[in-house]
């Protein structure tokens, strides 16, 4: 599966805190991936004592699957955690983040009931759900939608209002995939391209990016360098455009878009660490040097 290393790295003191259940020193676990993508976990001797530690989260997190191997404690920065896994026959990533300062929370695309190592880690940290984002309603991304509304009925579902049709038929439509999905739960928020929302410390904008489906958001954290791009953007590849309601002139003017709006920011491109919906995480720079449809691009714009 898509995490096979990973550090961790803890603050030199302070408190302890707990993730999962473990007991943590310093800041409460920022959690770094070593993966393929060419991230690399800090070296620093503290770091370095305590990346042991990760393996215990794993084992924990193991405790409520079988695939080991499928676990994944992803990229943190300082004052965020994030943490995903593949879920369901189409092993769509359900992702949870939350600001380390504040404890607010938000878990980003349902794909099923929240699994029992996110509800650990919610309980043990005292998590404050916020928001259930939705990067899109197909259903892959919104099986689990009505009972995590149920698990945290104060947090605010959010979507696009495009993204309205496609939620009403997900039920109808998720058989084709095998899926049972309950009728969903109603929008609390209805998000505009470049409205931001707040999770504790972080702020989050939403970009309105149609060509998988017609209203796609991508989740984008500038100052973290942390982006949701749900099924628009993979580590390699882009999502699909043979959809109802996809369209393929969408999607480039998107992935356009979005490569404009991360190189726009004070982040390096390298230190932008892309989330996608399905498969591994990667980064901004890896994909502009290797991803085959981010090439064409390049090539066609150099010809005008």
């Amino acid at each position: 599966m898509w995490l096979r290393r990973v550090a961790l790295a803890c603050g030199d003191g302070g408190s302890v805190g707990r993730v999962g259940g473990l007991r943590l020193r310093g800041a409460v676990a920022r959690l770094s991936v070593t993966s393929r993508v060419g991230t690399k976990a800090s070296s620093s001797d503290a770091e370095q004592k305590k990346a042991w530690k990760a393996d215990a989260i794993r084992q924990q997190m193991a405790q409520h699957a079988t695939d080991t191997s499928s676990m994944t404690v992803v990229q943190g920065k300082p004052g965020v955690c994030v943490l995903g896994r593949p879920v369901g026959p189409l092993a769509m990533n359900q992702y949870l983040v939350f600001c380390e300062d504040t404890k607010e929370a938000a878990i980003v695309d349902s794909g099923t009931d929240t699994m029992p190592d996110f509800l650990d880690i919610i309980k043990n940290e005292q998590l404050d759900v916020k928001y259930l984002l939705q990067t899109h309603a197909h259903p892959d991304h919104v099986a689990g939608l009505a009972v995590t509304k149920r698990q945290f009925p104060a947090a605010k579902v959010v979507m696009h209002e495009k993204e309205l049709p496609v939620a009403a038929a997900a039920p109808q439509f998720g058989q084709a995939f095998g899926l049972s999905i309950e009728p969903l739960p109603e929008p609390d928020l209805l998000l505009d391209d470049n409205a931001t929302i707040t999770i504790g410390n972080l702020t989050f904008r939403a970009l309105h990016t149609p060509g998988h489906c017609p209203g796609h958001l991508c989740f984008y954290e500038e100052e973290k360098g942390i982006l949701f791009s749900g099924d628009l953007l993979f580590k390699g590849t882009v999502g699909r455009t043979d959809l109802p309601g996809s369209a393929q002139a969408d999607m480039k003017a998107s992935l356009q878009r979005l490569v404009e709006v991360v190189r726009s920011s004070d982040i390096d491109e390298s230190d932008t660490h892309i989330f996608p919906g399905h498969m591994e995480p990667t980064t901004m720079r890896f994909e502009l040097r290797v991803n085959p449809f981010l090439q064409m691009m390049k090539r066609a714009a150099r010809k005008q």
